[in-house]
């Protein structure tokens, strides 16, 4: 993204401080995976959105209306391992901060900064390097850095809608070749696989989330992360997984039959998810709740929980005392942007958030009958099913990003008879 853009998002951030406050933003540190090795490096969501900048260790200050950026110096022996670092000079020229000084000079600096008393001190970052600064310097008070910055995380520009696109295309090609290539009795690793060489060879070098790839009953654990099972004939295979691109998610999810073809049993609970979740899309538009497209949810489940003598009591009953959770027991939305699960409140003055134009959210409702739920009929027990989209709130309603990804019965069915 142009380097105005991060401008900007400081200058947003900037004015809702006093001259005087210290706002201090930690990127992410390196983390240790085992013996010698590392995981693979990924920005703090926070620190990138404020600054485009991918370097470890680095902090962002804001002080008495500067931006001011402390950073790794540069280090050749570090580089000639690891890769180019900016180097102040460098990030100084790029980043367009105002002031730009070696990590080194940090402790030095933040003591001047915070030395008057009538300062409010906003902290972002990982909880641990909060913690550890906060222990360091004796501050008992603080206010949130990250709750500013999720305000503005919370409505996309075109910029970032169009990289949540891209992830988004990757993400749905990818799930087509792992429909196209499924058969009985494959492991849940290989349409793994199948998913990861699709997004890899198309420039996305990791995961937003790790996936699920859950076989039959399995899709009853909500974050089944296993992945390593036999799936078998006649079951149902469940994908939750989404590409990130340029540090912007995708959250997709499908469930079809391996071997081609959705029994009776599949056919009945997966119609019912599937209306429920068109339901909820169409309830989507500017002004609503997502308390709103939870009801329109609702709406199609409940009565369809009583119809398949999944559950009892009556209708009202069901709904009024939530027993529908049983089978449902998850929310049918959640912001989506940089992190999967992005940032934003859901409810301010205890009041649930109004969707806004450019808000980008996933619609994902579900139905999960455990294998040893006695109490089902014995054809539904051990499906679970999800579907899940990628939507964009638009000034007269909601763009589904992921609609090229056929969801109907007889769409998956025609797509995977194309093996």
């Amino acid at each position: 993204m142009d380097n105005k853009i991060f401008l900007k998002r400081r200058a947003d951030i900037q004015s809702n401080l006093a001259s005087s406050d210290v706002a201090i933003l930690f990127a992410a540190k390196q983390m240790h995976r085992n013996a010698d090795t590392e995981y693979l490096f990924r920005q703090n969501s926070d620190f990138y959105y404020c600054t485009g900048f991918k370097e470890q260790d680095a902090i962002l200050v804001f002080y008495s209306e500067q931006c001011i950026l402390f950073c790794n110096d540069k280090d050749l022996n570090y580089e000639l391992w690891n890769g180019e670092r900016f180097g102040v000079e460098k990030a100084k020229e790029l980043l367009q901060v105002d002031m730009c000084y070696s990590l080194d000079h940090f402790e030095e600096k933040i003591q001047s900064y915070m030395i008057d008393s009538k300062s409010e001190i906003y902290l972002a970052g990982d909880s641990w390097e909060i913690d550890k600064f906060r222990f360091k310097n004796k501050i008992l008070n603080y206010k949130s850095l990250s709750n500013i910055i999720a305000k503005y995380r919370l409505i996309k520009s075109n910029e970032e809608i169009s990289l949540v696109q891209t992830a988004v295309d990757i993400s749905v090609k990818a799930h087509e070749l792992v429909m196209q290539n499924a058969y009985p009795g494959m492991f849940e690793y290989e349409a793994l696989a199948e998913f990861i060489y699709h997004t890899t060879k198309s420039s996305c070098n990791e995961l937003a989330y790790p996936a699920i790839v859950a076989g039959g009953s399995r899709a009853c654990t909500l974050h089944y992360v296993d992945n390593d099972k036999k799936i078998e004939n006649n079951q149902l295979l469940l994908i939750d997984a989404g590409a990130e691109y340029s540090m912007y998610a995708a959250d997709i999810t499908r469930t079809f039959p391996v071997n081609g073809k959705y029994t009776s049993a599949q056919a009945d609970i997966y119609s019912v998810v599937l209306e429920s979740q068109l339901a909820a899309i169409k309830t989507v538009k500017p002004g609503v709740t997502l308390l709103d497209v939870q009801d329109a949810v609702l709406k199609v489940i409940v009565p369809a929980l009583k119809e398949l003598s999944l559950l009892k009591e009556s209708e009202d009953e069901i709904y009024s005392k939530h027993l529908y959770r049983k089978y449902y027991p998850h929310s049918v939305s959640h912001w989506l942007g940089l992190d999967v699960h992005d940032a934003g409140e859901y409810k301010k003055d205890k009041k649930d958030i109004l969707l806004q134009e450019n808000m980008l959210i996933t619609v994902e409702p579900g139905l999960y009958i455990p294998e040893n739920d006695f109490t089902a009929p014995k054809e539904f027990r051990g499906i679970g099913i999800r579907i899940e989209d990628d939507i964009q709130i638009i000034n007269n309603g909601a763009k589904n990003l992921s609609e090229k990804l056929v969801k109907s019965i007889d769409g998956i069915e025609s797509l995977m008879s194309k093996h």
